[in-house]
């Protein structure tokens, strides 16, 4: 008697031609991700400084990452329930009005507020489209579909920078997020006339229903972990009577949340998968932070046009995609290269900081710098995937997974925050002495990436 397919070996889509159209789809709504994510970064400079809101600058970066760990949860949670159709053209859509919220904005508020709309689409959206990829593909065109997704972030981050710049200079910021939604509408365009099909036309869809074994992580504890985020940011930002209670607060909400959303050992940093998800916050987190504080620091010190600020992070793109194919043939066990990728992050973020920290006329190290990050975080960061699937179960596969993306989620959202409570108390403690501020700002980040080398070195052995 054949076996029952089950959604790991069977695809409900089998034609051919709509094969490769939902594969462009997919690849056009991740470009659309990418660009507004590094597009994002290159105009925040001058839209922060035409609202009059610098010290509010890296609230556009946490904002938007703490609304999309809530939305990762959540989306999973839909996906399991209902099928990755609908969710995927919710968050479509959300994302979209997030992005007309964000390029209309008068104010900076209303800036956060559309950032806020865009996480949240971001989230849903990228779960479902990789759910789509298990639900609606045949299992020997998976790997093909996801290289295509990876590389989909590739030509964002050689373009992205300079067409935003472009934009910003001659045209508005404001148009940055509105260049984004023909791109986001072609996807939708594409993928939802042959998505709503193949789910209309299903044979057997109690054949994807959830194992009631697995433990899913609860949404309200993705909510109280990122309600902690802009709670700490405000306490942090804004010192008075309220900043030890706001703070305690939200330390609070993080040890409420993460033990339900995170393998065990997140804590003890006993071995195992514990640090593993722990590097990969450390990384992700400095990394972002860094990156978002940078461009910034290329603009108000060096007076750099938005163009070549943003060109200079081009590097750290072209360092994490050599990092991430010299990692995949390096025989070097996981737990080692981790290492070795968080000692990049290390020297690329000690570089940043020199820069500066002295003010040298030789802004152009910067670039220097980030290849070297970049190369770490290729390096890491795809072994912090690798040893994340060695270390689980069969069972556990899918929940350790989420938890991974999770951690990376909040450790960039808090990282920003914490970096821009920091860059906010140097604007008001040392105004006129920005070398100073972003100096002790990216040593800070400097101390995050030693913590992710030290944390590397408790995971254990852990074979390529």
């Amino acid at each position: 008697m054949p076996e029952t397919p089950t959604p790991v070996d069977a695809a409900a889509v089998t034609d051919d031609r709509a094969l490769r159209v939902l594969t462009v789809g997919l690849c056009i709504g991740i470009t659309a991700v990418a660009f507004e994510t590094l597009a994002v970064s290159t105009a925040m400079p001058r839209a922060a400084e035409e609202l009059g809101a610098l010290g509010w600058y890296a609230w556009a970066f946490s904002i938007f990452q703490a609304a999309m760990l809530f939305a990762t949860v959540a989306s999973g949670r839909m996906c399991d329930r209902i099928g990755p159709v609908r969710p995927m053209i919710a968050g479509m859509t959300v994302f979209g009005i997030g992005l007309v919220v964000a390029g209309l904005a008068p104010v900076m508020p209303v800036l956060i507020l559309g950032r806020a709309i865009q996480g949240l689409g971001s989230g849903t959206m990228s779960v479902a489209m990789y759910v789509v990829i298990a639900r609606y593909f045949p299992i020997d065109r998976r790997p093909r579909v996801l290289s295509w997704l990876s590389t989909a972030w590739v030509v964002p981050g050689f373009v992205g920078p300079l067409i935003s710049g472009w934009i910003t200079e001659h045209l508005s910021w404001h148009w940055v997020f509105g260049a984004v939604i023909p791109v986001l509408l072609v996807a939708a365009l594409l993928l939802a006339p042959i998505l709503v099909r193949a789910e209309r036309n299903e044979p057997d869809q109690s054949r994807w229903a959830r194992d009631p074994a697995t433990k899913e992580a609860p949404v309200w504890a993705a909510a109280t972990a990122a309600l902690a985020v802009p709670v700490l940011q405000v306490g942090l930002q804004t010192p008075g009577w309220w900043t030890v209670p706001l703070v305690l607060a939200g330390l609070g909400l993080l040890a409420l949340g993460l033990p339900r959303l995170m393998p065990p050992g997140i804590w003890t940093l006993r071995p195992g998968l514990g640090p593993v998800v722990t590097v990969r916050a450390l990384i992700g987190g400095t990394y972002f932070a860094t990156e978002t504080f940078a461009i910034l620091m290329l603009v108000e010190m060096y007076q750099l046009d938005l163009r070549l600020a943003g060109l200079m992070f081009t590097a750290g793109t072209i360092g994490w995609t050599t990092g991430a194919f010299l990692q995949a043939r390096w025989r070097i066990r996981r737990d080692l290269l981790m290492s070795l990728g968080a000692s990049g992050i290390v020297l690329g973020v000690l570089g940043v900081a020199l820069v500066a920290a002295t003010g040298t006329p030789w802004f152009w190290l910067v670039a220097v710098a980030w290849t070297l990050a970049g190369l770490g975080m290729g390096t890491a960061y795809a072994s912090t995937s690798v040893a994340t699937m060695r270390l689980s179960s069969d069972t556990e596969q899918g929940r350790n997974a989420a938890s991974l993306q999770l951690s990376e989620a909040l450790g960039g959202s808090l990282l920003a925050g914490l970096a821009g409570a920091g860059y906010a108390w140097g604007l008001r403690a040392v105004p006129g002495h920005p070398s100073l501020t972003f100096g002790l700002l990216f040593a800070g980040l400097v101390v995050t990436a030693l913590l992710a080398v030290a944390v590397s070195r408790r995971i254990g052995p852990v074979e390529h």
